[in-house]
């Protein structure tokens, strides 16, 4: 079963991919490399509400982030925990057609960050906003696209006020190409990154995550007519360099990362694999050891099918760490959490609303945890949002336009 347009299962393939002019949606793409759901063509009929992005505050306050769409085009989406309930805080359009949120990254009540991208005269352009403790506000961002006009940012992270990165893809008139900026607490910068699979091949960053002297950023890249392969870089040393990851797929399978996160536990990052000939997707869960990259177990509930995946992940603490994403139950899609337990990660049970569900985002704190995404109703997609307490995961009720 493929997720529909609008769900990405938030980057389970390459989205931002140029095809004829347009902006390939997540799960539309065969590339299966992190994507964001920034695309065009999310306008129809019936209301689409999704979420893409979660953060939590040391303090306790959480941002979801994402889109709306209908007839006239898509507008960002902005949710904030009040303490008491999800309630939907204004946020600017960077755009007029086209404008999607695919992450959010918060260090304080006062310090929160949204990236993505917007549609606007023919050409596709980063989005970048800043929660400044009063209202959200747009902040000028690069765009290393030029006149080809595809730049995307799928994910973003901070540390402090003068410390934030972004991540996404831009098209160069050939291929994809792998996109960084950097916030120094006055301007959003470019910064090089490297490109593996060349310059006429299809790289692309979908998630990132930041320490105090270091970050990493996943993704997947592609060269020629290969399947995708993991793609993780670090800044180290003033730069960012490549570090290899594996792809434990078979020859020919699909291997791609779409979250990562850096805490007490270390620093892990997910995606999924897929096998072309037998059809079967599968989670896929690797950690840094401190000198390289290793697959660490985790648990496949949907078995031979094809839309099995993680898509976030998330470090609470010393010993707390989720992951989150979906997998095929029957014909439909259903939410799928992960806890790590002894350095394997196990599936736990997750509720769903409709069908088919699907959880994109993760965060947590010490005390809780927060998985976004969306799920359908009729015709029509829904905000879904899910918290972790000691008495189990459960739905936490998420407004819609």
């Amino acid at each position: 079963m493929r997720a529909p347009l609008w769900t990405s299962c938030r980057r389970a393939a390459l989205a931002g991919a140029l095809v004829a002019g347009t902006v390939l949606a997540g799960a539309s793409s065969s590339l299966a490399a992190a994507g964001p759901v920034a695309h065009a063509g999310v306008r129809g009929a019936a209301p689409v509400n999704s979420l893409s992005g979660v953060a939590v505050t040391p303090g306790g306050r959480a941002w979801a982030v994402g889109y709306s769409a209908g007839p006239g085009g898509a507008s960002t989406l902005i949710e904030a925990w009040t303490g008491v309930k999800w309630a939907i805080v204004a946020s600017p359009n960077g755009g007029n057609v086209e404008n999607i949120l695919n992450a959010v990254a918060a260090t304080s009540g006062r310090d929160a960050w949204a990236v993505g991208s917007y549609a606007k005269g023919g050409l596709v352009r980063t989005l970048i906003e800043h929660w400044n403790g009063v209202g959200w506000k747009l902040v000028p961002s690069p765009n290393a696209g030029g006149t080809a006009g595809r730049d995307v940012l799928n994910g973003v992270a901070a540390t402090s006020p003068d410390n934030a990165w972004a991540v996404g893809q831009y098209w160069n008139g050939h291929a994809l190409q792998t996109l960084i900026e950097h916030w120094n607490g006055r301007r959003w910068t470019l910064v090089r990154s490297p490109d593996p699979g060349g310059p006429d091949r299809l790289d692309s960053l979908s998630a990132v995550t930041a320490t105090l002297t270091t970050a990493w950023a996943v993704g997947s890249y592609k060269i020629g007519p290969n399947p995708p392969r993991t793609l993780t870089e670090e800044w180290a040393d003033g730069s960012w360099h490549v570090v290899p990851s594996p792809s434990p797929g078979a020859a020919g399978t699909a291997d791609s990362l779409s979250g990562v996160a850096a805490g007490g536990t270390g620093v892990w990052a997910v995606g999924r694999t897929i096998d072309p000939h037998s059809g079967q997707g599968r989670p896929l869960a690797e950690r840094w050891t401190g000198q390289a990259w290793q697959v660490a177990p985790s648990q496949n509930p949907g078995g031979v099918t094809p839309d099995n995946l993680l898509s976030g992940v998330a470090v609470g603490g010393p010993s707390k760490a989720w992951a989150v994403g979906t997998y095929q139950k029957g014909n439909l899609g259903v939410t799928l959490v992960e806890h790590l337990v002894g350095g394997t990660w196990r599936a736990v049970p997750s509720p769903n609303v409709g069908g088919p569900d699907y959880l994109n985002a993760v965060a947590a704190s010490s005390s809780t945890a927060w998985a976004v995404g969306q799920y359908a109703q009729g015709t029509s997609t829904r905000t879904l949002i899910e918290r972790w307490t000691l008495a189990g995961w459960t739905i936490t009720p998420s407004p819609n336009r």
